[in-house]
């Protein structure tokens, strides 16, 4: 059995709503962190990667997805840490003629990038952070919300 995880999400760096990236740069448009290199924002998922995962900030920038932060660091079966395993499968592809193995990210995966990514008017009986919660909860992962998002500015 998978050992319990837990991480912690910020809220004054979490990319939330719109499509995201794993660790967002200054310059995206999706950031509105000022122009600082070491303060841009993640998506959950990216805190994720990041605390239990050695993600570093250069590894995770301009990376979308669980999936793809696996094939850039070239993870097999074997070298995978168990944190990302919960995220992803690696599966039997077929494309051309060519036979090949590639990573996928999982149903829980993709409804918690859904989540990340929803507006948050798009919730119905529950807020963004109940449903990661949730969700996180039945990879055998807690997560932690610190801090106050930024102020909008006007």
């Amino acid at each position: 059995m998978n050992e319990p995880l837990t991480f912690t999400v910020d809220r004054a760096t979490w990319a939330v709503g719109g499509f995201t990236q794993l660790k967002i740069s200054t310059d995206s448009k999706y950031s509105k962190v000022p122009d600082d290199t070491k303060n841009g924002k993640m998506c959950c998922l990216g805190f994720y990667i990041n605390q239990l995962a050695d993600g570093t900030d250069n590894t995770l920038a301009g990376i979308d997805t669980p999936s793809e932060f696996c094939s850039e660091l070239r993870y097999t079966e074997d070298t995978i840490p168990d944190a990302i395993r919960r995220l992803v499968r690696f599966d039997w592809n077929e494309r051309n003629g060519q036979d090949y193995w590639i990573w996928h990210n999982n149903d829980k995966t993709l409804q918690l990038m859904n989540i990340n990514d929803k507006d948050e008017s798009e919730f119905d009986d529950m807020t963004r952070e109940e449903l990661l919660t949730k969700y996180f909860a039945d990879i055998g992962v807690t997560v932690n919300f610190i801090g106050e998002f930024p102020q909008e500015e006007n």
